[in-house]
């Protein structure tokens, strides 16, 4: 899955999540870092958490260059 595939993916899961408008810039690695670190203060019984934590994982990973997370972990879809 491509950057911005997995990006448009979290923007729609962080539809569904208590977060502060000005975090779900996630094109930010402050954000994303931001985001994982937070996500659960308000939202830790949505059934979607643990997956968007793993997306939050991946896109952070490959924005940081490890292309080997990139290649190997394609569970965010």
């Amino acid at each position: 899955m491509t950057n911005r595939r997995r990006q448009r993916h979290i923007e729609k899961l962080l539809e569904e999540f208590d977060v502060p408008d000005k975090r779900r810039a996630i094109s930010k690695k402050s954000n994303i870092r931001w985001l994982l670190r937070n996500v659960g203060a308000n939202n830790s019984d949505h059934p979607d958490i643990n997956h968007l934590r793993k997306c939050l994982k991946e896109i952070l990973s490959s924005l940081m260059g490890d292309s080997t997370q990139d290649q190997t972990n394609q569970a965010c879809t």
